[in-house]
């Protein structure tokens, strides 16, 4: 019985430290895609806008997506093991 509940434990806090991960990746995305548009609203207007700018735009955006859905799930996962904890507790 003992085992179990330290692997119960073990999931409890690898979940919630992937929320913690998942959240720090959120922050530096969106980091990443503002200074990606600041840059493109801030260059001169006789500089031509390059693909390689736009690809990096579209790359950041496509990252937080990615990061948002990661984070959507551990969280998701994380509030339902704290959930079964507290039911299993009453």
């Amino acid at each position: 019985m003992r085992g179990k509940k330290q692997d119960e434990m073990g999931k409890f806090y690898l979940s919630h430290a992937l929320v913690e991960v998942g959240f720090v990746t959120i922050v530096i995305s969106l980091f990443s895609v503002a200074f990606d548009v600041v840059g493109l609203l801030m260059r001169p207007k006789t500089v031509n806008l390059d693909n390689a700018q736009i690809a990096s735009l579209i790359t950041n955006v496509k990252y937080l997506v990615i990061s948002v859905g990661t984070y959507l799930l551990f969280y998701i996962r994380y509030r339902y093991l704290v959930h079964q904890a507290n039911k299993d507790g009453d």
